[in-house]
């Protein structure tokens, strides 16, 4: 979805959301994800075109607790982690993503990785009430 329209959509779920009712935000955060395997980290995936539209898309409920329709109650980083079998596991998941990169480098190490590999993932999580 386009950040555009994240607002339109929180607005219509804010008509759904009770008084009292929490919303939670989860959003990738940069530096950029690192992927790991048997304790070495094999590189970073490129984020660059991602976090501008993640940022963009966090605005909308800023744009909302600004005109006082939720309230930030608490924000905290977080670190998710993803496992995936295989190196080739990994590199079918990003290749489903349109816009996070993998370097090339990265690519062929990840290629040839048959055993357990780990994506680090930076997040920003947020809870919000409705006033």
């Amino acid at each position: 979805m386009e950040p555009e329209g994240v607002v339109d959509v929180l607005r219509r779920l804010l008509a759904a959301l009770v008084p009292g009712g929490i919303v939670v935000d989860l959003t990738m955060a940069p530096p950029d994800e690192t992927v790991e395997s048997d304790g070495e980290i094999l590189g970073h995936l490129d984020g660059s075109a991602f976090f501008p539209r993640a940022i963009a898309a966090g605005a909308g409920l800023n744009e909302l607790a600004d005109d006082g329709l939720l309230a930030l109650v608490r924000e905290e980083p977080v670190t998710v982690i993803v496992r995936y079998p295989t190196g080739s596991d990994v590199l079918e998941d990003i290749a489903d993503r349109r816009y996070t990169r993998m370097p090339i480098e990265l690519a062929a190490r990840l290629a040839a990785i048959t055993t357990e590999c780990l994506l680090y993932s930076n997040c920003l999580v947020r809870t919000f009430t409705k006033p």
